[in-house]
């Protein structure tokens, strides 16, 4: 399509054809109860936040078993508030220097950290 679509045209579109059955927040959340060992790790490029929040305001109970990517800083926070412990901060998008990222990494708590191979071969895996 050439703009967003509905919840129900994109379940509509999803079904034709593939042969497979289509994910949405609400069969993805029936998948892990009835998959109790699995986790997701989300990445959410468009409203992180957003989604992060529908998440754990529509199934609070599965908050644990989602490990929340964040793109900047600021998001940490926010998506700490929602109750989300595992998060990963990934840093492709982060345009900061190896000593902002470190700056950043004593105000949080983080379950991973992603990086480019050039930052990581700059130092900065071993110095996080």
């Amino acid at each position: 399509t050439e703009s967003p679509v509905s919840y129900s045209e994109f379940v509509q579109l999803a079904s034709k054809g593939s042969g497979m059955g289509n994910c949405t927040l609400s069969s993805l959340a029936l998948w892990l109860e009835n998959n109790p060992g699995k986790k997701i790790v989300t990445d959410v490029k468009e409203k992180n936040i957003d989604a992060l929040r529908l998440i754990a305001e529509r199934y609070p109970e599965l908050k644990s078993r989602f490990i929340p990517q964040i793109y900047w800083p600021e998001e940490y926070k926010m998506v700490s508030e929602l109750g989300f412990d595992n998060i990963i901060w990934t840093l492709y998008r982060f345009g900061g220097d190896i000593e902002d990222i470190l700056n950043h990494l004593e105000k949080m708590d983080l379950y991973a950290l992603t990086m480019p191979r050039g930052k990581a071969d700059a130092g900065l895996a071993e110095l996080a």
